[in-house]
Formats: structure tokens, sequence, C-alpha cells
């Protein structure tokens, strides 16, 4: 990870530096013509008020970008947003699924009630409950644990029979938007699903409460269920929805003074005052860029390294002598390489060249360059010991071409300058 630590003097300056931070980040993955995706993420334990992610689209990537059809919205699964969820009228209670939640000190059971299906019928998609949706509604929400009834039961606690003083067992019902408030009394208060009774619960009076749109503090944040392609966009309001499956590369940070105050890091301004300065926190994923890059670049033949990540520009290649008649004298091979090696003229670009030397046959080396992945492939075959002419071959266009000694460079500058 290559990180940036940015201090300013005032909140005007920082925004301008994170800012700055964004396009360079934008510039980088723009040269290496990496296809990015720029979104609206969760700043998390780091802190902050405002966080920005950069992703590299695949299928392969452990996280989840959301992105509107119809305008620039995009955010990350933790922060996105859809437009506000209405009740299915023609929902029934049979359709309806609970999902068991618990807090960490066990002692409240969480059922979180939601459309089991994306229709109001059995031929939708399934449903998923999104766990960050539900922690910001009870903050003491173990997100990590699977058998929440399980834990409860065996930490439940009766109220009839303790003191007040003492912590006891509970129920919320959390109703999910989409749930028409005629339906909430139709399903039980404590719906605990296919229990095992591990203890009698008759003698025990459970407290019980609900959180439903109808909470002025909850309404507007009753949508629990993880973002499905074709929901609508909350930004636009027209646009649909379409998750995509994503690596992150990058993120910044726009810290403030969460760290600052408390640590007394002052700066003197202009006015004689001290003030904490504005922090930001910046990095960049290089050992997620190579395999990112690979996945991009890469056909069923290897590797297809853009020029500005490669190992090497231009490797040089020729068949060994025990393994091939057509093969050129010492001193040949050493010329081209002194060509392609050459420091460039004012104006010119530099190439970056490898021989290979070793005692293969040249179809292997070939093959192996091709794998590797090197932008530009010479190659002193027959064509050299015939007529003393190059070939190149472009590993990007596959283009094919035979140069004589004298114009290589120049043609090689010029096809890197493409690349």
């Amino acid at each position: 990870m290559k990180d940036l630590y940015t201090f300013d003097a005032t909140e005007d300056a920082a925004l301008k530096t994170y800012r700055e931070v964004q396009s360079a980040y934008k510039a980088l993955f723009e040269e290496i013509g990496l296809p990015y995706i720029h979104a609206e993420a969760d700043s998390g334990n780091m802190g902050g008020s405002l966080s920005h992610e950069y992703h590299f689209p695949s299928v392969l990537g452990e996280d989840t970008v959301i992105s509107c059809s119809n305008c620039g919205y995009c955010a990350n699964e933790e922060t996105a947003r859809i437009a506000p969820p209405k009740p299915i009228s023609d929902l029934a209670a049979s359709r309806i699924a609970t999902f068991h939640g618990i807090t960490k000190n066990r002692k409240t059971l969480l059922n979180i009630h939601y459309p089991r299906y994306t229709k109001a019928t059995s031929d939708g998609v399934l449903n998923e409950v999104h766990a960050g949706k539900v922690k910001n509604i009870i903050s003491d929400f173990d997100p990590s644990v699977m058998n929440a009834l399980d834990l409860w039961f065996d930490a439940f606690v009766g109220y009839a029979h303790l003191a007040e003083e003492v912590s006891y067992s509970r129920v919320i019902n959390i109703f999910d938007a989409r749930i028409p408030s005629s339906l909430h009394e139709e399903i039980p208060p404590n719906r605990f699903g296919k229990m095992i009774e591990k203890k009698s619960m008759e003698d025990f009076s459970i407290p019980t409460t609900s959180i439903t749109p109808s909470n002025p503090e909850f309404g507007s944040s009753l949508n629990l269920l993880k973002i499905r392609d074709g929901d609508g966009c909350p930004k636009c309001g027209e646009g649909k929805l379409k998750t995509t499956g994503a690596i992150e590369l990058g993120h910044t940070f726009h810290l403030g003074t969460r760290y600052t105050v408390p640590l007394r890091a002052d700066v003197l301004n202009e006015a004689g005052e001290w003030k904490p300065m504005v922090m930001g926190c910046h990095g960049v994923g290089v050992s997620r860029m190579i395999p990112a890059i690979a996945e991009g670049y890469s056909d069923h033949n290897g590797l297809c390294w853009p020029r500005v990540v490669a190992p090497y520009d231009v490797v040089l290649v020729y068949g060994s002598v025990k393994k091939n008649a057509a093969v050129p004298p010492k001193e040949d091979i050493e010329a081209v390489y002194d060509v392609l090696a050459s420091q460039s003229l004012v104006g010119g670009t530099d190439v970056d060249v490898i021989l290979d030397d070793r005692d293969k046959d040249i179809v292997w080396k070939l093959k192996d360059a091709v794998l590797v992945g090197y932008p530009i492939m010479c190659i002193m075959g027959k064509s050299w010991v015939n007529s003393k002419k190059v070939e190149i071959e472009v590993r990007k266009t596959k283009a094919r071409l035979e140069v004589e000694l004298g114009d290589l460079r120049t043609v090689i500058e010029g096809l890197l300058k493409e690349l």
C-alpha cells in the first residue's frame, strides 16, 4: 500500500488537497489504461466526513459497487442508498421472512421482518438483509453471529424472576418499509421460527418492542435489504441501479480534526491563533493493482502488460545453436540489442529492452514472451538470417511487420508511443 497523509491549516485548504489527490489517483489509473470506478464510500473506523474508493470492476472482486444507469451516482454497497421503498400493496403475510439477529450482550433478539422475494410472488429473486443497515439502527447488533436464536435462548433471562436492576432478555421487531402496516399485526411479536425448546418460556413475560416506518427517528432508515439490480436511484429518481463486483484499488479519506484535536496537533495561523491541523489519509494498493491489471489485460495466451507497468518494453528473441539452424551470429545479436538499448535523442522515447539469451528453441521463447506479456517482441529468425530484417510483433494488437536495422529504433519508438 502506498500511503499518503496530508495536513492543512484550514478546512478549505484540506478539501482542496483532497480534490488534488483525487485528480492524481484518477490520472494514475487513466495513464495505466485501467478501467476504474470512482465511488462514494463509508469512512468506517477511520472516521471523517468524506470518503471515496477507486475500484477495478471484476466478477472476482470482494466488493460491490452500485451505480445509476441515468446519472453519475456511484457508491459502494455499505454507503449506497436507493429511492425510498414503498409498501408492496399485494404482499401476503406468508411471503414475509424473518432474519434473526442478536446484540453483543446476547440479551436482545432482533427479528428483522422483510419481503422474502423481490416481487410479491415467489417468482422473484430472494432478498437479503443488509447487516450494515441493521447496525445503523441497532448499534449493538453483532453481524458476525449466524445462530442468533440459539445464543439468545442459551442466555435467556426471564424478566419475571429478576430484580429490576438486573438485565433481562428482550425482543425487538424491525419491519422493512416494504411491508404494509396492515400486516404488522399479523406477524407474531415473538416469532422464533422453528424453535428448539431448550427451556420452557411459558412462565416468562418477554418485553417486546417494534420499530416500524411510522417511528419518526427510523422511518427513512427502514430499507433493510441489500440493493438489487433495478432498484430506483436515490439521486435522480429516474435511473435504475446496477450492482458490479469490484476490487478496491485505492481509498481517499478526509479525516478533518478527528485525530489532531485529541493529539493537540496544532498549527499557528496567520492571525496568531493555534488551530488543529486538518488531516487527510489516502492510499493506493500497489499489490492489488498488479492482479487487477493482469486480469484486465490478458487473453488465453497469457498476459499483456500496458507499457507503463510492463517489466520491459521490448524483448529480443533469437533461436539457440542447438535447436535451430537459422541462428544469427553473436555480433549481429549484439548490434540489434545496442540499437534498441541506445539512449534516445532529444524528444525520443527511451526503450527498456531485455535479451532472451536462454538456450531454448525460438518457438519456445516466443510462447514464453507471449505468456509473460512484453508489449513488443523483436525476433531475429529466418528473416534476419536471409535478409537482415527484424520481425516485430505487438502483443496487444498482434500486428506483425519486418524492418531493417536502420529503421528499427524509429519504428519501435513510434509503436511504444501508441501503447
